[in-house]
């Protein structure tokens, strides 16, 4: 049995281009048809599917029409059939896809610096003086001969 989501999202476009308002119509022959016919278009490249159409009745629809009720229907299939031709795009996709991974690190690891460096500027950093004052005693500044000083 036909999806009621999908039935009804192409009762909407046949009620919307065709201008019917019967509520009857919406589910009508035509639009099970229409789903049945769609439902049995293996190959969802839109070129395919616009001829597939056009030859089973559909030759006096508008562009944006088949357009709709194409995005409807493949909005609906979870799954698609994956042929060896579109398997060659996807690996070409996916190479390509490596390097602006990089660069969005890249760019990313620059942002998390400057917000340090920004965080370290508006940081205020009390600290006590790093050179202590030095005795005058031979045994502070010679440790070795501590001993031998005395």
């Amino acid at each position: 049995m036909a999806d009621d989501r999908v039935l009804l999202q192409l009762a909407g476009l046949v009620t919307k281009y065709l201008q019917v308002s019967d509520e009857e119509f919406m589910f009508s022959k035509f639009v099970l048809s229409l789903y049945k016919l769609v439902e049995n278009v293996n190959d969802l490249r839109y070129d395919a599917f616009t001829k597939t159409v056009r030859e089973n009745g559909g030759e006096d629809f508008q562009e944006e029409f088949i357009r709709d009720i194409f995005a409807a229907i493949e909005s609906s299939r979870p799954e698609v059939e994956v042929k060896s031709e579109s398997l060659v795009h996807t690996e070409e996709k996916v190479s390509g896809l490596n390097e602006p991974k990089v660069k969005v690190g890249l760019l990313k690891s620059r942002l998390a610096e400057e917000r340090l460096l920004h965080q370290s500027q508006s940081i205020t950093i009390k600290s006590e003086p790093s050179i202590r004052p030095v005795l005058e005693t031979k045994d502070v500044l010679l440790p070795n001969k501590r001993l031998q000083m005395k």
